[in-house]
C-alpha cells in the first residue's frame, strides 16, 4: 500500500486559501485527510491519503514531459522504501508542476510530496506508475 503526505509551510505573508488551491491544482486533496498545525512564525498544512492523491500530479507530469525528471529526483531521494519531491509553491498556484531540489530554492517555500511504500520494490513499481503511459 502506498502512502502519500503532501506538507508545506503557509507563512504569515501567505493565504492559507491560496496555498490550499495550489496543493488542488497538483494533487487530488479532496480524497485525503486535512490536517493544520498553528507553529510560532508559520502554519503547516498537512493532506495524508494514498496513491489516489497523486493523479492530477501524474497527469501534469505527462503534459508537461517531464516523466523522466521526476524518476531521477524521486530516484536521488529514495531511502528504502520512502521518497520525497519538493515543487515550487507558486509554480502550484499557477497549476504547473515544477521541481526544486532544496525547498529554500522557492521563496515561499516549497510543497513536499512524501511518499512510503511497504518496500522498496512496491515504491519502484509506483515511480514508475507515476512518471509512464
Amino acid at each position: 500500500m502506498i502512502k502519500v503526505n503532501i506538507v508545506t509551510r503557509v507563512y504569515p505573508t501567505e493565504n492559507k486559501d491560496k496555498v490550499l488551491r495550489a496543493i488542488k491544482n497538483i494533487a487530488n486533496i479532496e480524497l485525503g485527510t486535512l490536517q493544520i498545525f498553528s507553529g510560532k512564525s508559520y502554519n503547516i498544512i498537512k493532506i495524508s491519503g494514498d496513491n489516489k492523491l497523486l493523479g492530477r500530479f501524474r497527469s501534469k507530469i505527462f503534459r508537461r514531459g517531464i516523466g523522466e525528471v521526476i524518476k531521477i529526483f524521486a530516484g536521488k531521494n529514495t531511502r528504502e522504501n520512502k521518497t520525497y519531491l519538493f515543487l515550487n509553491k507558486q509554480a502550484a498556484y499557477a497549476g504547473v508542476v515544477n521541481l526544486v531540489e532544496n525547498p529554500d530554492e522557492s521563496p515561499l517555500g516549497s510543497i513536499k510530496i512524501e511518499i512510503e511504500a511497504n518496500n522498496d520494490h512496491e515504491l519502484s513499481n509506483f515511480i514508475t506508475y507515476l512518471t509512464r503511459l
